[in-house]
């Protein structure tokens, strides 16, 4: 498969190789509040940031998670800060982490805190690749569709990508226009899928996966590509759309 120059390129396995292979890329780490343990994957994700922020409840799963490790200390903590435990709070203080209190109810604590976050570094003069959250889900699937939301926000404050991550499975948005997706064999899932979340994609054609789109319309109550898979030996796939699609896809344990 061929690849135009103008292809915009999503490289989201190159986020969990745990060692000297591969780009390497600068994170933007943002820490939700849904419980998690301090394994690979989190671990690689801290290691491969330039900074990181808790949501709110966010620092609480990580206090408990890291079990007062001096290796995971966060730069700030923002939201509304209503979760935040005495506890947890009088922690991090010791240990100079910044609290931003950010009162909006008309945003999520990811939502308030990723703005925050960029705003920070664009001040500061901060690099970074990408933005990842994590864990992004697991729990209540209104907050499931919160965080996509985020994701959709985002997209209007910055061309860099937004990932959604847990232990197994990731996920992002690709607007409209060609994209070009790395695929790492070794660190596959054994699916995944092209979501119209948003509204209506007229025509979406793909390579590179088991069950290609041939200018195809995709939207909720007619066609939706679940349970899709990566093709055999592929090292990326496409996809070329005329509208924003979520792609997800399950990671290798």
């Amino acid at each position: 498969m061929s690849c135009s120059n103008h292809d915009i390129i999503f490289d989201p396995f190159d986020l969990l190789r745990n060692g000297e292979n591969g780009i390497q890329q600068k994170i933007l780490l943002l820490v939700l509040n849904l419980p998690f343990t301090v394994n690979s994957t989190f671990t690689t994700l801290w290691k491969k940031s330039c900074t990181k922020f808790c949501c709110d409840g966010g620092s609480n799963r990580l206090f408990d998670a890291s079990k007062d490790s001096e290796n995971f200390i966060p730069d700030f903590i923002c939201g509304d800060l209503d979760s935040l435990k005495e506890t947890t709070k009088t922690y991090y203080l010791q240990k100079n982490v910044k609290l931003e209190f950010l009162y909006d109810q008309d945003n999520t604590d990811f939502t308030k805190t990723a703005m925050f976050a960029l705003e920070e570094c664009h001040q500061k003069g901060i690099e970074f690749d990408c933005l990842v959250a994590y864990p992004a889900f697991g729990g209540r699937l209104d907050q499931t569709m919160a965080n996509i939301n985020t994701m959709f926000q985002l997209k209007e404050k910055t061309k860099k990508p937004c990932y959604l991550i847990t232990d197994d499975d990731i996920a992002f948005l690709v607007d409209k226009g060609k994209t070009r997706i790395k695929v790492e064999r070794e660190l596959k899932g054994g699916w995944c899928s092209l979501i119209p979340i948003a509204c209506k994609a007229e025509k979406v054609t793909t390579t590179g996966f088991k069950w290609n789109l041939d200018g195809d319309s995709m939207e909720f109550g007619s066609l939706v590509s679940t349970s899709n898979a990566f093709g055999e030996n592929v090292d990326h796939v496409t996809v070329d759309t005329s509208h924003p699609l979520l792609i997800t896809f399950g990671i290798k344990s």
